[in-house]
């Protein structure tokens, strides 16, 4: 029930984001990707046994300004979660999600805050090389609802940004998904 919830919640955002968007003024759309360094946390404290996983993240955006300082933001983002278990064994979860911001600008510098509804696209684990399937205790829920803030600076068409996100629910038996992006973006 409560995945139901949030995913009535997600699509009501993105609509209302998306609607938002095209009904007013300037807006800006544009690429962005860069390195991510997540990891499997319960309570703020890495699972025992586990350590970071760096991969890639990859999306699109579009921001509408509200009024001369403040912006909104929505877009489609690619982006891979997980921890490595030991050695060469790992988790990874693939995820589709749709981050929704308010960006605070000062002159080139800003701050965002947001959240970003996500769905599982896959799930692999990784035992010395070779990618199996997790068990049904082993698999993570299909849905993970992260919180996250950023900083930022613009450069011309060109901004050099870094986000944190901390998911909000559980998505593996008491376990969360966080994790730091670093990363670009191109105004297009």
């Amino acid at each position: 029930m409560k995945h139901f919830f949030f995913l009535i919640l997600f699509v009501a955002l993105a609509t209302i984001s998306t609607k938002h968007l095209q009904a007013q003024g300037k807006r800006s759309i544009g690429v962005r990707a860069g390195y991510q360094i997540s990891g499997i946390y319960i309570d703020s404290d890495k699972v025992a046994g586990t350590s970071k996983y760096s991969s890639f993240y990859m999306g699109v955006f579009k921001e509408k300004k509200i009024v001369p300082f403040l912006h909104l933001g929505t877009g489609l983002e690619y982006c891979q979660n997980g921890a490595v278990l030991s050695g060469d064994n790992n988790q990874v979860i693939k995820y589709l999600g749709i981050p929704v911001h308010l960006k605070a600008k000062l002159g080139p510098l800003y701050a965002l805050v947001g959240v970003q509804p996500k769905v599982k696209l896959s799930e692999k684990i990784s035992i010395d090389g070779k990618k199996t399937d997790p068990t049904d205790e082993q698999k993570s829920k299909t849905m993970d609802f992260p919180a996250y803030g950023g900083v930022g600076f613009n450069i011309l068409i060109l901004s050099i940004e870094a986000r944190y996100y901390y998911s909000m629910f559980e998505t593996n038996h008491g376990a969360r998904n966080a994790y730091l992006q670093i990363g670009a973006t191109l105004h297009l």
